[in-house]
């Protein structure tokens, strides 16, 4: 189902589904009747997990909510047990030693694919890297720049010009497959493009590739 077309479960369902999870109290077992419990702010925020993720079948993107929204990114990021980002690195670290940092934590068993690719842009502008990525393996993309950029961009495009992934962390560090899996069903060229959205200066994206 395309991203955005309509589902069973619509968003007032949800929103009655997440009003019936009290903030304030625990349930209680049938029958009884013992004086309300205050239930923890971390309680509450699982027990809406569970409603939501209940409701969406395990879709969050078939819910009717924005899947760029914090809300969802969040949601998804404890799901899959993923972080949505590294900590900021330190001014004065190179390039490469971020990407290599971002690689340890978030590209697991993957290995580079290709050279690095680099070059460096004003605030605003944009650049496009074209990628080819082959069926049978799935893709992560990490990029950074310069301490003087505040936020780095990346989007990918398939082959048909639809943007299939967009990195949602506001930092000089970039990702995309970390929260939503690249992985083609066959060959095709797709286009990266690198965006900074805020600040200027040079940057680095690598690309890495699942074993096989």
């Amino acid at each position: 189902m395309e991203r955005g077309a309509s589902r069973d479960i619509d968003g007032a369902k949800i929103g009655a589904a997440a009003a019936s999870v009290k903030p304030g109290l625990e349930s209680t077992a049938p029958g009884r009747h013992p004086a309300a419990r205050p239930m923890s702010p971390l309680v509450h925020r699982i027990a809406l997990r569970h409603v939501l993720a209940g409701l969406c079948a395990a879709s969050i993107t078939g819910c009717g909510q924005d899947p760029d929204s914090s809300a969802v990114r969040e949601l998804k990021a404890a799901t899959r047990g993923e972080a949505a980002g590294i900590p900021e690195p330190e001014a004065g670290t190179p390039l490469p030693a971020i990407l290599e940092q971002a690689a340890e934590r978030f590209a697991g068993h993957m290995q580079p694919e290709g050279e690095p690719m680099a070059g460096e842009l004003a605030e605003g502008e944009r650049h496009d890297l074209m990628l080819v990525l082959k069926a049978g393996h799935c893709y992560r993309i990490f990029g950074a720049a310069d301490a003087g950029v505040r936020d780095l961009d990346l989007y990918l495009y398939d082959g048909s010009g639809v943007q299939s992934h967009q990195d949602p962390a506001q930092s000089r560090v970039a990702m995309l497959g970390t929260e939503a899996d690249i992985c083609p069903a066959a060959a095709s060229t797709f286009r990266l493009q690198v965006h900074m959205y805020k600040g200027g200066g040079r940057y680095r994206v690598q690309l890495y590739r699942s074993p096989g």
